[in-house]
C-alpha cells in the first residue's frame, strides 16, 4: 500500500520529527501521497460517496486515538503512588543480574537429538556438579548449549522482573542472591539460573514500567466510563 510504511506518529507529537530519520524513498512516497490527494480533490474524487465514507471513518479513528491518548495522559501517578505500587508488586520492578546454563531438547550443538528426559537428567547432573563445588561460570562455559552466553560464563544482560519471561521470573523472584534454580523448562530446553545481584526498585528506576502497568490496568475502565458519560449526554439531549 502506498505510503504504508511511513511513520505518521508525529501527527500527535510534532516534536518527534526531530527524531525520525526520513529516507529519500520515504520523502518521495510522502510527496506522491500529497500530490495524489490534490488529484483526488481537483478531479472530484473526494466527493464520491465511498471516499467520503472512508474519510469519515479515518476521521473517527484519528479522533478515537486522540481521546485514548488524552485518557492515557490523565494517568499521572505521584511519587507516593509509584512507591505504593512497587510495594504491592514485590520484585516485579527490581533489576536482576543472572547467569544461566542451557541444556537443549531435540537437536544439540553436537548434532545429536536429545529427548526431554535426557535433557532434564543432564541439567540435574550439571546442577549436582555445581553443588559439589564447581564454579557455575566454568560449568556454563564448558557445558551450556547457549553459544551466545557460554563464553561469558552464562552471563545474561541485566533484566527487570517486569521484562523477564514469566516462566523464568516465577523462579527467580524468590531466589536468594548467589543461589541457583532447579532446572527450569523453557521453550527449547532446560535452564539452570543463578542470581548474582538483585537491585531493588526505586521510584525513579521503576516509574516508566509502573506507569505502563497502571495504564494497562486502568485504561479500559477510563474508556468505558468516558463512553458511558458521552452516551448519557446524548440521551439527555433527546
Amino acid at each position: 500500500m502506498l505510503g504504508a510504511h511511513i511513520d505518521f506518529s508525529w501527527l500527535f507529537d510534532p516534536t518527534q520529527l526531530d527524531h525520525i530519520a526520513v529516507s529519500p524513498s520515504e520523502r518521495r512516497d510522502a510527496r506522491q501521497v500529497e500530490a495524489l490527494a490534490r488529484v483526488a480533490e481537483s478531479q472530484g474524487i473526494a466527493q464520491r460517496a465511498d471516499v467520503r465514507a472512508a474519510r469519515q471513518a479515518a476521521d473517527q479513528l484519528v479522533l478515537a486515538e486522540a481521546a485514548r491518548r488524552s485518557l492515557v495522559n490523565s494517568i499521572q501517578p505521584t511519587d507516593a503512588d509509584i512507591a505504593k505500587w512497587i510495594a504491592a508488586h514485590p520484585g516485579r520492578y527490581d533489576e536482576y543480574r543472572l547467569r544461566h546454563i542451557f541444556v537443549a531438547i531435540g537437536p544439540t550443538r553436537g548434532g545429536a537429538t536429545r529427548p526431554e528426559r535426557e535433557a532434564l537428567a543432564l541439567a540435574n547432573r550439571l546442577r549436582a556438579r555445581i553443588g559439589g563445588g564447581e564454579r557455575f561460570e566454568k560449568v556454563a562455559e564448558l557445558a551450556s548449549e547457549d553459544a551466545s552466553t557460554a563464553a561469558e560464563g552464562g552471563a545474561l544482560s541485566d533484566l527487570l522482573g517486569v521484562t523477564m519471561d514469566e516462566a523464568f521470573y516465577s523462579y527467580v523472584k524468590d531466589l536468594p542472591v548467589g543461589a541457583m534454580t532447579q532446572p527450569v523448562r523453557g521453550p527449547e530446553g532446560f535452564h539452570l539460573i543463578k542470581l548474582e545481584v538483585r537491585q531493588p526498585a526505586t521510584v525513579a528506576s521503576a516509574r516508566y514500567w509502573v506507569e505502563q502497568d497502571m495504564i494497562k490496568e486502568r485504561l479500559p475502565g477510563l474508556i468505558a466510563n468516558a463512553i458511558a458519560q458521552e452516551n448519557a449526554k446524548v440521551a439527555d439531549r433527546r
